[in-house]
Parts: C-alpha cells; sequence; structure tokens
C-alpha cells in the first residue's frame, strides 16, 4: 500500500509540472527586443550582441560572450549567428527552472558544448538534416559554448517554477566546493556562473550565498 501511495504522488508531482511548464519563444526575424540587425556584406561590428547585453523573453534571460577572435554573435539575415568560441546562456528568474532548450538551427549549423555541467542532456532529434538540437534536464542557467559557428532561427526555452516535496532535507555533495546550488537542492552550475544567475539565495560550498 505504501509504494502505490508514493507512485500515486510521484506521478501527481510530475502532472502539476508538466501543466505549469512554460515556453520562451526567442524568435530572431520577429526580433522584439529591436536589436540592430545585419545582413551579406555588412560590416562584422554591424549588429552585434554585446557582452552579457540582456535579450530578455518572458522572464527568461539570453545573454552572450564573444570569444571568437573577429565576430559578436549577431542578428543575421533574420538569424541568430553564434561564431565559433562564443558562448550563449540562458538564465530564468527567481524561484524558476529551464527544463527544455530546443534550437530550431539551419540545417547542419548547430555545434554547441553545454558548459555548465548542470547533468542536462544535448541531442539532435532529426540526424538526417542534423535539425533541430534540444538540451533538456533542470537548470536555473545553463550555457553553451560554439564549437562551430552555429545559426538559428529560432530558440524555445521551456521553463517552470522550482517546486518542492515534502522532502525538507538537502544533499550537497560536499566534495563538490565549486558546486552552486538552489535551496531545493538544484544544482545550477560552478561558481563562474554566478554572476549570470538572478537574485536570490544559493549554497555554495556547503553555505548560504546571497545575491
Amino acid at each position: 500500500m505504501k509504494n502505490k501511495i508514493t507512485i500515486v504522488l510521484i506521478a501527481l508531482l510530475y502532472s502539476s509540472l508538466a501543466i505549469a511548464q512554460s515556453v520562451a519563444v526567442f524568435d530572431f526575424a520577429a526580433n522584439p527586443w529591436k536589436i540592430e540587425t545585419a545582413t551579406t556584406g555588412d560590416d562584422v561590428e554591424t549588429g552585434k550582441i554585446e557582452d552579457n547585453q540582456a535579450i530578455t523573453q518572458d522572464g527568461i534571460v539570453m545573454t552572450c560572450q564573444k570569444l571568437h577572435s573577429r565576430y559578436w554573435n549577431r542578428i543575421y539575415d533574420d538569424k541568430l549567428k553564434c561564431y565559433t568560441n562564443n558562448t550563449m546562456t540562458f538564465t530564468a528568474p527567481e524561484n524558476v527552472v529551464i527544463t527544455k532548450i530546443l534550437f530550431k538551427n539551419v540545417e547542419y549549423e548547430c555545434d554547441l558544448k553545454e558548459v555548465t555541467q548542470t547533468g542536462g542532456v544535448y541531442t539532435v532529434e532529426n540526424e538526417d538534416d542534423d535539425t533541430p538540437y534540444s538540451w533538456t534536464g533542470r537548470a536555473a542557467a545553463v550555457k553553451f559554448k560554439a564549437t562551430k559557428t552555429s545559426t538559428f532561427n529560432t530558440i524555445e526555452v521551456t521553463y517552470q517554477p522550482e517546486t518542492t516535496t515534502a522532502i525538507k532535507t538537502v544533499t550537497v555533495n560536499k566534495t563538490n566546493k565549486n558546486g552552486v546550488y538552489t535551496l531545493q537542492g538544484i544544482y545550477v552550475g560552478t561558481k563562474d556562473i554566478i554572476p549570470l544567475l538572478p537574485s536570490g539565495i544559493y549554497i555554495v560550498n556547503g553555505k548560504r550565498f546571497i545575491k
């Protein structure tokens, strides 16, 4: 009987999570943020997305960082160009977690590597045309680095409120001194992700940290 009750509670929990999910769509052709855009032949700085410039969609913030020798990420011909070695970070607001990121890329132009070590899974859905790619997991912030120049029509970020269960004890791996966790025990990355996190209370090296 106890096992049956546990199974029912778990099923109800997952059902409630599914209902609470929302999707933020970063549509680069629509460009609701009114970012300057570039077209073929423009100067390399035309339409550049400055480092840590916040692009916000439904509360989800996307920021970029230039590590390429020449190019910043930019909206180019109505698509987002993420150049080799540049990064993209997606950050949820306080008390919200990201559960999926769907990269609707141009065929054969999506080469990303997650660098936040959230434990999420990064896969391609259709190997015939190498599109779209998706990340699934549970994190307050997720950072990707382009291993080759990648081009996206849209990026869809699925998110939901953080939820707690009757289990109050948060278990943190004490050997991971660089790990950053929410109060609910959700791993969000290493210490280098702290500047990108929304304001709130986190656990760092087993101690509370207020940002």
